[in-house]
C-alpha cells in the first residue's frame, strides 16, 4: 500500500514510492526529447544534451530527498520548479530557434496538482508563465514574436485551470480515503468493544463513544421496571452515577427519543426549551446527543454523549459510529449482565447465597497480603453446626437445607462489613475477621452462635494468623480448634494455641 503523505511532501517516502510517482513525468520528457531528435526540423543531440543532463540531475536530487527523510514542503517543491530550466534549455537551444518543447512546462503544473499544495500549484503556473515569456524577453524576434503573447496567456490559463481541477479532485479523493480510514478505525474500536465485554459493559460502551466522537463524557441511561430513568454507566463524569432515578417527561427530548426511537442533537442544551431537567453536572458539557438504545425494536434506554464545546452539528462519521454503537448496545449490555450473573454465580454458594470456596480463597489471600504489609491482626474461624446429620435424618434433607439457609442469613447479619462468611462444604462454614485479635474474634463468634436458628447449636474454632504463616496452616489450626470445641461438648468456641 502506498504511504500516506501530506500534500506538499511528495518526496517524504521510500525510494520505491518516489520512483513510482516521478517515473511517468521522466518518461514523458524523454519521449518528447526523442521525438525532437527525428523527423523534419530535427534538432541535434548537442542542443538537447544540457536539458537532458539537468533533468537527470534533478532526478538524482529527488532520490537524495527520498533517502534523507522528510524535508520542508517548499524544499521538496524545488526539483519540480527546477524543471522549468530544463524546459527553457530544451525549447531555446544553443542558438535560440523555436523547438516546440515549451509544452513540457505543463508537467510541473500536473505534479503540483497531484502532490502539492494550492500555493505550490500557483507557483507552478507562474513558473510556466515565466518559461514561456522569458524567450520573448531575452531572445525576441524573429524566433519569438510579440504576437505569441496571446498564445502564452491561453496556455497558462488552460494549464492553471487543469491544475486546479485536478487538485480539487485529488483533494476530494484524499478526503474520502481519510474518511474511510477513520470510519474503519472507529468500526474496529466498536468491534473490539463488542468482543471485550467486561463486568462494566455500560462503562465500556460510554468509553468507546467518547473515543470515537471526541466527546467530553457519555452515559447510559436505562428505563427500569418502575418506569424511572436511571444512569447505569458513565465515562468522563463520575458524578452522573450519583444521580437519583428520574421520571420521564413525555414532552422532553428524553421522552420523545424513547417514544420514537430516533436520535436528537442539541447544539447548546442551556438554551433548549425541551431540556426539562437541568442538573449542575450538565454544566460540564454544552452540546448533547441523545441516541436511543434499542432492544427488539423498542427503546429501552439512551446513550447520552456530551461535548464541552458548542457544535453546530455532529459529523456524519461520528453519528454513524455512535448510532452503530447504540444499535449494538442492547446486546452488549445484555451480554454484560449475563457475565455479571455468571461471575456472581461462580463465587456464590447456590443453597445459602453466601460466598463459596472460590470467593473465600480470593478473600483470604488478599487479606493475608494486607496483614503482612500493615501488621494488622487477622483471625479465621471455622464454624460447624452441631449434630447436623442427626437433624437431617430426623427431619429430612429439605429441613436441613432450610436450616443451613436460615443459619447463613442469621450469622451474616451479625458480622461487620469487612468480614466474610463463606460456606465451604456441607454444614461447615468459615469466617474471615480482618483487624481482629483473638478476644475480639471470640466476641463476634459468640454473637453468631447465639443467633443459630431452630434451637440448634454450633461449634467454632478460632486462629490468629502468625506473620507470613501459610494459609493452609492457618486454616488447619482453626480446624484443630474446632475439633477441640467438639471434644469439649460442642456448643462452644475455642481459640487455637
Amino acid at each position: 500500500m502506498e504511504e500516506t503523505l501530506l500534500p506538499g511532501r511528495p518526496l517524504s517516502a521510500s525510494p520505491r514510492v518516489v520512483l513510482r510517482r516521478i517515473l511517468p513525468f521522466v518518461v514523458a520528457s524523454l519521449v518528447a526529447f526523442a521525438l525532437a531528435l527525428v523527423g523534419p526540423g530535427r534538432m541535434s543531440f548537442g542542443d538537447l544534451a544540457p536539458a537532458i543532463a539537468l533533468e537527470f540531475a534533478l532526478v538524482a536530487v529527488v532520490f537524495l530527498f527520498s533517502l534523507a527523510g522528510s524535508a520542508p514542503s517548499w524544499v521538496q517543491a524545488a526539483p519540480a520548479l527546477g524543471y522549468y530550466f530544463v524546459v527553457y534549455l530544451a525549447d531555446t537551444g544553443s542558438t535560440g530557434p523555436r523547438r516546440g518543447l515549451a509544452v513540457l512546462g505543463v508537467l510541473p503544473v500536473i505534479w503540483f496538482a497531484l502532490y502539492g499544495t494550492r500555493a505550490q500549484l500557483w507557483a507552478g503556473v507562474a513558473g510556466l508563465a515565466a518559461v514561456l515569456i522569458a524567450p520573448m524577453v531575452f531572445i525576441g524576434p524573429p524566433n519569438y514574436e510579440i504576437e505569441d503573447w496571446h498564445r502564452v496567456g491561453t496556455a497558462v490559463a488552460v494549464a492553471g485551470l487543469i491544475g486546479y481541477v485536478v487538485q480539487r479532485l485529488v483533494e476530494r479523493l484524499r478526503e474520502g480515503q481519510q474518511h474511510e480510514r477513520e470510519l474503519l478505525a472507529d468500526v474496529r474500536i466498536v468491534a473490539a468493544a463488542q468482543r471485550d465485554i467486561s463486568s462494566d459493559a455500560r462503562g465500556r460502551v460510554c468509553e468507546v463513544a467518547c473515543e470515537v466522537s471526541g466527546a467530553r463524557s457519555a452515559a447510559v441511561a436505562e428505563v427500569g421496571d418502575d418506569g424511572l430513568l436511571r444512569i447505569t454507566g458513565e465515562f468522563g463524569l463520575p458524578e452522573l452515577r450519583d444521580l437519583p432515578a428520574m421520571p420521564i417527561d413525555p414532552a422532553s427530548i428524553t421522552g420523545e427519543v424513547l417514544a420514537s426511537g430516533t436520535r436528537h442533537f442539541v447544539p447548546d442544551h442551556r438554551v433548549e426549551d425541551q431540556v426539562k431537567t437541568r442538573l449542575p453536572v450538565m454544566d460540564a458539557v454544552r452540546s448533547i446527543l441523545w441516541e436511543p438504545i434499542l432492544r427488539e425494536g423498542r427503546a429501552v434506554g439512551l446513550l447520552l454523549v456530551g461535548w464541552e464545546q458548542q457544535l453546530s452539528s455532529v459529523a456524519d462519521r461520528k453519528v454513524e459510529i455512535i448510532g452503530l454503537l447504540a444499535a449494538d448496545a442492547g446486546g452488549i449490555l445484555e451480554r454484560g449482565d449475563l457475565l455479571d450473573r455468571l461471575e456472581h454465580q461462580s463465587h456464590t454458594d447456590a443453597l445459602t447465597g453466601l460466598p463459596n470456596r472460590r470467593a473465600w480463597d480470593a478473600f483470604i489471600e488478599r487479606e493475608c497480603a494486607v496483614a503482612d504489609r500493615t501488621g494488622a491482626p487477622l483471625c479465621v474461624a471455622m464454624i460447624d453446626l452441631d449434630h447436623f446429620k442427626a437433624f437431617n435424618d430426623a427431619r429430612g434433607h429439605q429441613a436441613g437445607d432450610e436450616l443451613l439457609q436460615r443459619a447463613a442469613e442469621s450469622w451474616a447479619s451479625a458480622l461487620r462489613s469487612i468480614d466474610l462468611l463463606a460456606r465451604i462444604g456441607g454444614e461447615e462454614f468459615v469466617v474471615g475477621l480482618p483487624g481482629c485479635d483473638p478476644e475480639g474474634a471470640l466476641g463476634i463468634i459468640e454473637r453468631l452462635r447465639a443467633l443459630t436458628p431452630d434451637g440448634q447449636t454450633c461449634s467454632a474454632g478460632i486462629a490468629l494468623r502468625a506473620k507470613d504463616e501459610p494459609i493452609a496452616e492457618l486454616l488447619g489450626r482453626a480446624d484443630d480448634a474446632l475439633y477441640t470445641a467438639k471434644d469439649d461438648g460442642r456448643a462452644c468456641a475455642r481459640i487455637a494455641a
